[in-house]
């Protein structure tokens, strides 16, 4: 039957280049029905001894054209059986996806056919899911993409391999032209269906496809097609060897707790400030649909106004935060009612004379004796560990110490100072980051404050004779013994 070894030949070599498929493994192919998916279907089973692939069938009905849809279905599933392969088929009611997400046709079919592959995918312990897009596809994308306003990443188009929040899609017509596929299709008696939709000029693709393509073509060069792929190959491959600077960029400017270095970004050149940004907020959010050119030139724009603290709201609930030298992303802040209430709940070790325990909030150990002694190098500042301190017995009497969290209206009698001071003044002051000022365990006895780690004993508190037996308190990081008695 196969009137196409070339073809088949120059498929099986980019699967292998392109470490598409894992031998033994179970690949999903989703069959529109359509020429190009059908092509990749027939091919796919003739190489799956070459691969060492089991290939399964899969197609969602989109009930967008009636009659014409049903008749798609059914002509994929027998061509399924006629192959001998497995087909799980699916529906989806596209149209009123659309209207109740407030998204195009186009976008609302693509989300429920990826919906639709992760189900099959996770079904049938499938490796990949695999895609007809072909050269054609790569050329119209890039145009698109250009139309639209991209950067490098976006004009490099679609790749081979594309993993798309753990699912693997695979593309393996990339490099083959759409006439090849209907050539080979009719060489060898193979049925397809046509899909009217993708005449319609109401969508944008099929206006580059049958107007702006076959223009270029016609006016300037008859081999823009692989021209355009051409382009698209050597920017994906420029954009590897940037992502991987972008990714040394961010390990140099993100901290222990994911934020980002506001400095040491306004430093890079604004390319790789973008690239920086975008990489980040993927990361941090653990998503992989980029933020648009706009969010980055939004976030770029604001950082530059920021000199101390400030708060810009991003799409998708998510809330960028500036404190001092940082920026920090996540969702939106709670209320003070929601915090006030976190902070009373579970939020207290006793500690004992002798002791250790562990403070989950800030993920340190605390060490506790008694000895004499007192400890007078200065903490490298709040919230900073290893720190350490030493107290007085006496003001505690029989009572216990204990650590706890910051509450509202919390004052501090620091040691060397007449009166008080808020707490959140000192945290202020030491530029200690919001949503990092409920991990710090502070000393108290009572409901007075004792010790804030990093600033200063309270005063009453302090040791007046190193000779006589004191409460020594030691916070480090936990599993990590940085200081000797």
């Amino acid at each position: 039957m196969n009137k196409f070894p070339k073809l088949q030949n120059g498929i099986l070599r980019f699967c292998r280049d392109e470490s598409m498929f894992a031998p033994g493994s179970r690949v999903v192919a989703g069959v529109s029905g359509g020429a190009d998916s059908m092509a990749m279907l027939h091919i796919l089973q003739a190489l799956s001894r070459p691969l060492g692939i089991e290939l399964i069938v899969a197609h969602l009905n989109h009930h967008l054209r009636g009659s014409a849809a049903s008749m798609d279905e059914q002509v994929v599933a027998e061509s399924a059986a006629q192959l001998g392969l497995r087909f799980y088929g699916g529906s989806a009611y596209v149209r009123e996806r659309a209207r109740r997400r407030k998204l195009s046709i186009e976008a609302a079919a693509r989300e429920a056919r990826l919906e639709f592959f992760r189900r099959i995918v996770r079904r049938a312990d499938a490796s990949a899911v695999a895609l007809a897009h072909t050269a054609d596809d790569q050329a119209e994308t890039f145009l698109l993409r250009l139309l639209r306003g991209s950067g490098m990443s976006g004009l490099a188009a679609m790749t081979p391999l594309t993993d798309l929040d753990g699912l693997l899609v695979a593309r393996p017509l990339l490099l083959t032209g759409r006439r090849a596929l209907i050539d080979y299709l009719r060489s060898n008696g193979l049925q397809w269906r046509d899909d009217a939709s993708n005449r319609d000029p109401a969508y944008t693709r099929n206006r580059v496809r049958h107007k702006l393509l076959p223009l270029l073509e016609s006016e300037f060069d008859p081999a823009v097609r692989s021209i355009l792929q051409r382009t698209a190959a050597i920017l994906r491959e420029d954009d590897k060897l940037l992502e991987v600077v972008t990714a040394d960029a961010l390990q140099t400017l993100r901290d222990v707790h994911g934020r980002l270095s506001m400095a040491g970004l306004r430093q890079l050149p604004l390319a790789l400030q973008r690239r920086v940004i975008r990489q980040w907020l993927a990361v941090t959010l653990q998503t992989s649909l980029p933020a648009d050119f706009n969010t980055i030139d939004r976030i770029i724009r604001w950082m530059g106004r920021r000199r101390s603290c400030g708060q810009l709201e991003l799409e998708r609930g998510m809330q960028l935060t500036a404190e001092y030298a940082w920026l920090r992303v996540g969702g939106r802040s709670q209320s003070a009612g929601e915090l006030t209430s976190g902070r009373k709940s579970g939020c207290s070790v006793i500690l004992a004379r002798t002791g250790t325990v562990y403070w989950p909030p800030g993920g340190v150990r605390v060490t506790t004796w008694t000895a004499p002694g007192l400890w007078k190098k200065r903490s490298e500042g709040v919230g900073k560990w290893p720190c350490r301190a030493t107290v007085a017995l006496a003001p505690a009497g029989r009572r216990r110490l204990r650590l706890r969290c910051r509450q509202p209206g919390d004052r501090f009698n620091p040691l060397g100072m007449n009166g008080s001071r808020k707490l959140q003044d000192i945290f202020t002051d030491a530029r200690v980051p919001v949503n990092l000022r409920d991990n710090i365990p502070l000393l108290v006895c009572g409901e007075e404050i004792v010790w804030v780690p990093g600033y200063r004993v309270a005063r009453g508190w302090e040791v007046k004779d190193a000779s006589q037996r004191v409460q020594h308190i030691l916070i480090e990081k936990k599993g990590v013994k940085a200081c000797s008695r």
